[in-house]
């Protein structure tokens, strides 16, 4: 559920900024990623050029520890034929409470003192928001901003609607609600 809703308020989003046909859904791919096969649980890339730029990753049974395993994989072996992964969104669906953590993973820049090839491309999580209960109702402690340019592959249009993707606390509250009502962890009015 947590897949659908995230799509969902993505889609949403795109749809808004007049660039649905820009992005294209690219669904679970596999990806063979020289030492490794992966599929992300779902991916986005720019329309037509046949390879993905952004992966959503979600677990349940899965720690926090193996995402961020994940997204190091997907980012920093992103060399593949159908992937120039820049950046990988992680929803961690804890199965023992209700709380869900979002991180975002990119490409961390590339040390200048080495050279192009000396210097592989490193995973670093840039941001992390946190969807808990507080006195039976959700929280979110922040946001997560999905960059544009990333996504399509080119900066926003001037003078439009066109600017990052941002899951607000709301956004990420529904896609708790959500998900919790699946587990049947859904707060009690």
């Amino acid at each position: 559920m947590a897949i659908q809703e995230f799509l969902g308020i993505l889609i949403l989003k795109y749809t808004a900024m007049g660039v649905y046909h820009d992005i294209a859904k690219g669904g679970s791919p596999v990806l063979n990623l020289g030492t490794a096969i992966k599929a992300p649980d779902c991916s986005w890339g720019p329309t037509g050029k046949g390879y993905i730029t952004t992966t959503l990753e979600v677990g349940m049974s899965e720690s926090l520890h193996s995402l961020a395993l994940n997204a190091r994989l997907l980012l920093e072996a992103s060399e593949s034929k159908n992937a120039h992964i820049h950046q990988v969104v992680t929803i961690k669906v804890h199965s023992d409470r209700p709380r869900l953590t979002f991180q975002l993973w990119e490409v961390a820049r590339r040390n200048f003192d080495a050279t192009r090839s000396e210097s592989p491309r490193q995973a670093q999580m840039t941001q992390e928001a946190i969807v808990t209960l507080e006195n039976s109702e959700p929280v979110a402690n922040g946001s997560l901003r999905v960059s544009f340019s990333k996504l399509p592959e080119r900066p926003p249009t001037p003078a439009t609607a066109e600017g990052d993707f941002v899951f607000t606390e709301e956004d990420l509250v529904q896609i708790a609600k959500s998900a919790w009502e699946n587990q049947e962890m859904a707060p009690q009015a």
